[in-house]
């Protein structure tokens, strides 16, 4: 039984102190931190497209570059290296949408540079990315020891699914910061979120440019349900007036009969579902 997800988690769980901070791709957060019991920097909720950007270009960076990131948002580094377990959609697959999704904010990162050609071999950026690094260090003879007072293996689980790197060198200013709930506050004061982001980031948050397709498509959604509005406004309008109009010319007319004094007289209806033909209204004028 393959048991490699489960075994990482624990670890986590069982050998990092409670309050560590654990930066992977956002898939993985809820499982670390409801199985793990630790902080993740990114989960399945995280709606902010900017911050996963932040983790994307964290991730798909050169691994020098990256640290520089991570040592003032996280303690270890968690990541899926299922290739070597013969299951192919690991971090590594999964690392070009990492590329897009950070260039897509952060202009420095060029996804277009960011592959695998038909033969596997990474382009230059993914073979220095933490991220192609960290799946493949010490199970691929290519890849190269991590600089120092950057990233340490901490983990590998028994099948090579899971790994962890302790990361060297934390902020220990910005670990405080963090804990001093910045970003909660910002929020219940309905201010601007990039108060929880330490200080010493704010050099690489002013590079970035907020992302604005989901905007955009916001906006046309609106525009789409107003004119949806519009339409089933003057819809109904219409149909208000061609009702009316047909009430108008199909109310009761009141008609003389021939042979009756002039102050009786016969009700004719016009319906012509009701009535076929002339004749239906024999001795009425």
């Amino acid at each position: 039984m393959i048991d490699d997800f489960r075994e990482a988690y624990w670890w986590l769980r069982d050998n990092t102190p409670e309050d560590s901070r654990v930066l992977s791709w956002w898939d993985y957060g809820y499982q670390i931190n409801g199985i793990a019991n630790r902080t993740t920097i990114a989960d399945g909720n995280t709606w902010n497209h900017e911050h996963i950007a932040l983790l994307g270009r964290s991730l798909v960076s050169s691994v020098k570059k990256s640290h520089r990131i991570v040592r003032h948002l996280a303690d270890y580094v968690l990541v899926w290296s299922t290739r070597y377990g013969g299951m192919w959609g690991d971090d590594i697959a999964k690392s070009p949408h990492m590329a897009r999704i950070g260039g897509s904010v952060y202009k420095s990162i060029k996804p277009d540079d960011f592959y695998q050609d038909e033969q596997g071999n990474p382009s230059p950026m993914m073979k220095r990315s933490l991220i192609f690094n960290a799946v493949n260090y010490r199970l691929d003879p290519n890849v190269p020891e991590f600089p120092p007072e950057t990233y340490e293996e901490a983990y590998t689980s028994k099948n090579r699914m899971v790994r962890i790197y302790k990361v060297l060198r934390v902020s220990k200013k910005s670990r405080k910061y963090g804990k001093e709930g910045h970003g909660y506050r910002s929020w219940l004061a309905g201010r601007p979120l990039l108060s929880a982001y330490p200080p010493a980031l704010q050099k690489i948050l002013d590079e970035k440019e907020d992302f604005k397709q989901l905007e955009d498509f916001n906006r046309f959604v609106f525009l789409f349900l107003d004119l949806s509005l519009c339409f089933s406004l003057l819809l109904s309008f219409s149909l208000a007036v061609s009702v009316s109009g047909s009430l108008s010319l199909s109310h009761a007319r009141i008609h003389r009969h021939p042979q009756t004094p002039t102050h009786i007289y016969s009700l004719r209806e016009t319906h012509t579902h009701t009535y076929t033909s002339r004749q239906d209204f024999s001795g009425v004028s």
